[in-house]
This record gives structure tokens, sequence and C-alpha cells, in this order.
């Protein structure tokens, strides 16, 4: 079985000077109330992008940080230019290719790319020789076609344009979705046989 390939991180959060200025202008809060929001933000950040295997802890991550960005992206959509981020990811085929947008919905979209990778490799590392290996790893595959279909119809409209990023294309998306599902319908097939 084949899985999904984890995105990297290529750098935090940066200067976030122009986050902090922006945060209290909107929120009219106190510079210390949102340099502490901040950082948490950028700690919940450094925990999601260094998970690199699978595991319970490592989703938890991923999944506590793509929660922040739900919430936190549309505040500052259409404000990216004032915020000065350069948010950089690899490419997950390996093929040498970066892409940086000063977006959050960019982080989002790689946060949630990392879960169905975090599900395939799951899937493709079970036991299938029983039925319960078979109908888990199923499971796994299921989850990451819908994490991936999830990017693909509620975040990839929100993203800018990320030029040479074939992951994060529609036709990528659509690719790896679709290995997933024929996936887990092989799980079906070999239990039937």
């Amino acid at each position: 079985m084949l899985a999904i390939p984890i995105i990297k991180s290529l750098d935090g959060l940066g200067d976030t000077s122009a986050l902090k200025a922006c945060l209290v202008s909107q929120m009219m809060s106190a510079e210390e109330i949102v340099s502490n929001d901040i950082s948490a933000l950028e700690q919940y950040r450094i925990a999601a992008t260094s998970v690199s295997e699978p595991s319970e802890a490592g989703q938890q991550h991923l999944l506590r940080y793509s929660q922040q960005l739900r919430s936190f992206a549309p505040r500052f959509s259409g404000l990216e230019s004032q915020l000065k981020l350069s948010l950089s990811w690899s490419d997950a085929f390996g093929l040498g290719l970066k892409s940086s947008a000063p977006s959050f919905y960019f982080d989002l979209a790689c946060c949630l790319w990392n879960l169905a990778s975090c599900e395939s490799l799951m899937g493709a590392r079970m036991d299938r020789t029983n039925e319960e290996g078979l109908r888990s790893a199923n499971k796994h595959f299921q989850q990451a076609a819908g994490y991936i279909e999830h990017i693909r119809t509620k975040v990839l409209p929100l993203l800018p344009p990320l030029g040479n990023f074939p992951c994060l294309s529609e036709d990528g998306l659509n690719m790896v979705k679709n290995l997933m599902l024929a996936q887990g319908q092989l799980c079906y097939y070999e239990k039937a046989v």
C-alpha cells in the first residue's frame, strides 16, 4: 500500500510584529495579552510542524494547530499583505519544490495534508491478514481521503496562487484522494477473497 508523504515546513512564523500590531488594533487588547497569544500560536505551530511519524500525540498536535488556524485565518483574510508573513513548505512529492504564501490558510492546508499523511501511513502499516486489520486499514484510508477532500473543497478556494506546488493543486489533491479511496476498496476486495 502507498502512503501520502508528509509536507515539511521550512520556517517558523518569522517576524510577528505586524501581526501583533494588527491584533492589538482589531481586538483592542493589551500588547502583553496579544504577545502571549502569538507565542502560544507559535508553540502550536512548532509542535505541529515537528510531526514526522504517525502517532496519537502527533495527530493531536496537528489537530490543535489546525483548530487554531480555522478560527484565526478568517480574521486575516484580505490583510495578508499587511501581516508580512511568509509561510514556506516543501512539496510532498519530493521534487525539490517549495512554496511560500502569506496566508494562514496555506498553513491550514499543509496541516490537514499532514493529518491525511498520518492516516495513510497508519493504514499502510496495518496487518491486513485478518479482518480487523483490513477494517482498520480501510478506515484510515477513508479518513485520509476525507482530509484531502476537505482541503480540495473548503481550503483550496481560499488559498492565494501557489505557483508550481503539485501536492496542493486540484489535480494533485484529486489524485491522492482517489488513491486513498482505491486502497480502501482494495481492503474490501482482500476481505472478500
